[in-house]
């Protein structure tokens, strides 16, 4: 089931499947700002990352001496979550552990998933809840597609991403022989 909540600014709705945010209508420049999930090209709009971003080497990962099965970006954006609070201005979903992700992830959790709204600007909140005393391992992360341009409006060229008060970011290699970072060779990506 798809949510929706808006005001005078943006219409935003989010999907119960991975409470992913499945649209963000521009009320004001009668445009959508979501990738509206083309499946030619890509067939998602925002996926919710969890419990890894990206991808365990050969597709396995270890915990306690216990091999799981780990799939790119983990289930969280295939799985069905509950709606359990709508107001006028928020969208909260959560995913709970069960038989079916323990048999990928063996801890007991709750992942809320909260969307807000206010005046033109939509935030997205993660709560991780671990439901027992155990050291919990996780990542988490977003992955949202934006039209560009937006509605058609200007050019691709016009468009570009931010990173308040700093020039560059460093990163490292991975090594697809091991699926581990080459730690001893940083790269710098100018902004």
């Amino acid at each position: 089931m798809i949510h929706t909540i808006e005001n005078d600014y943006l219409r935003v709705s989010v999907d119960d499947h991975g409470a992913e945010l499945c649209s963000i209508f521009d009320k004001v420049y009668n445009r959508e700002v979501i990738w509206q999930a083309d499946p030619a090209y890509w067939k998602r709009h925002a996926p919710v990352l969890f419990p890894n971003v990206g991808r365990h080497f050969e597709d396995h990962y270890r915990i306690n001496g216990v091999e799981y099965p780990s799939s790119q970006h983990g289930f969280a954006r295939d799985s069905e979550f509950t709606c359990v609070d709508m107001t006028a201005d928020s969208i909260t979903h959560r995913l709970k552990s069960s038989d079916a992700t323990r048999e990928n992830y063996p801890y007991d959790f709750e992942l809320k998933i909260k969307h807000v709204l206010e005046k033109n600007q939509v935030s997205v909140c993660w709560e991780v809840i671990s439901l027992n005393d155990e050291t919990m391992y996780f990542t988490i992360g977003g992955h949202p597609a934006f039209n560009v341009p937006a509605g058609g409006i200007g050019s691709q060229e016009q468009y570009h991403l931010t990173f308040d008060g700093q020039d560059s970011l460093s990163y490292l290699l991975i090594d697809m022989s091991s699926g581990t970072a080459v730690a001893d060779k940083a790269y710098t990506l100018e902004l």
